[in-house]
């Protein structure tokens, strides 16, 4: 389930920015996705490889390493038809965008009502 919500927020990302002049990486960022510059950049390989993404510029065999390289900052990432529909078909990605939209509402419920307590 993790790497569901992992693709929620991904894709939520990418999808936020198309038709940007410049893909803001920070968006996408360890601390902004919650994993590893390792795993957002395997997920969004497999993304990409599968069809569900594209527009990223990928080097493949960097000084010999296990994985591909994702150079964010001259990528222009959207998402396909094929992503849309895999969005809205797929019922664990549904799942997963349910309890993370579940959870920033209980986050943000608690954040208002910690400020309503500060003022009175």
């Amino acid at each position: 389930m993790e790497d569901f919500k992992l693709m929620v927020r991904l894709l939520a990302a990418i999808q936020a920015q198309e038709g940007a002049a410049v893909f803001n990486t920070s968006l996408i960022a360890e601390n902004a996705l919650k994993t590893t510059a390792q795993k957002r950049d395997m997920l969004a390989y497999k993304l990409n490889k599968d069809g569900y993404i594209d527009g990223l510029f990928v080097v493949e065999d960097v000084d010999n390493q296990p994985y591909p390289h994702i150079m964010w900052a001259n990528s222009h990432p959207y998402v396909t038809i094929k992503g849309l529909t895999f969005m809205q078909e797929s019922e664990p990605f549904r799942k997963a965008a349910k309890e993370l939209k579940d959870f920033t509402s209980q986050v943000a419920s608690a954040v208002i009502s910690n400020q309503i307590n500060q003022i009175l």
